[in-house]
């Protein structure tokens, strides 16, 4: 039998068996590839940087700091300085002091309203479900038309109708408290933070044209596109067209 010839190949091509081999990947381990180490993470995501930390014990303890004077106080003097919704009110003024919501004005007269309108209520209506609900859908409207907006305000209702208080409630503990806060934030920030407290929250207005734009002259039209109520004949007291108008140039063609 004739010798069984291979088929041609074709140039450019190698075959299979001469392919270089593929390099293989290193072992990895459960923790992590052998070059890279595993992240180390928390159980609420990234692990918080050392500024993070020391932000947030800063602003710990400044609550702790509102918190503790008000309370001594109170056993002090034997009179109520301190209600719950002050320890939500230290969390904005000493963890989000930037916010809107933490400025003075709506920490004051967010409580005050609020708790105002819990003891107008609360001596209209007495104390029922309904009566709670109506005090903090009205505290909550007010704080949104008068621009003192202060979440931790909208308890003061709710507190107000549970304890059976009276008007005396609305400047002890509500404005001394809500005050006290306020200033305490003002001097813990200066010294402490460094940080700038409160923050002026302005509207967007509209902006002003530049020094370049105001002295550049307004453009005016091509004398072509400076059109004028036609006079055909040129007589003074003739006639003109109902809708005929005459280039500034020329008076004797009219567009009707």
């Amino acid at each position: 039998m004739p010798p069984v010839s291979s088929p041609p190949r074709s140039e450019g091509l190698t075959p299979i068996d001469s392919q270089p081999p593929r390099p293989t990947q290193p072992p990895t381990s459960s923790l992590g590839s052998a070059k890279q180490p595993a992240l180390r993470t928390s159980p609420f995501g990234a692990s918080p940087s050392a500024q993070t930390w020391v932000g947030a014990g800063v602003a710990g303890l400044g609550g702790f700091v509102v918190i503790f004077l008000l309370a001594q106080l109170t056993a002090s003097f034997h009179s109520a300085l301190l209600i719950a919704p002050f320890g939500a009110s230290c969390v904005l003024v000493f963890g989000l002091s930037q916010s809107p919501l933490a400025q003075p004005k709506n920490v004051i007269g967010g409580h005050l309203i609020s708790a105002g309108i819990g003891l107008a209520v609360f001596y209209l209506l007495g104390a029922s479900p309904l009566t709670l609900g109506l005090g903090v859908g009205l505290a909550i409207a007010a704080m949104l038309l008068t621009g003192t907006t202060h979440p931790p305000a909208g308890a003061d209702p709710i507190v107000v109708i549970l304890a059976n208080a009276g008007w005396p409630f609305l400047f002890e503990p509500v404005l001394v408290g809500a005050v006290a806060i306020v200033v305490i934030g003002l001097i813990y920030h200066r010294v402490v933070s460094r940080r700038r407290y409160p923050t002026l929250h302005r509207w967007p207005t509209k902006s002003r044209p530049s020094a370049s734009q105001q002295a550049q002259p307004p453009s005016r039209a091509p004398p072509y596109q400076q059109r004028r109520p036609c006079n055909p004949s040129g007589a003074p007291n003739s006639r003109l067209s109902r809708r005929g108008v005459c280039s500034a140039s020329t008076t004797s063609r009219c567009s009707d």
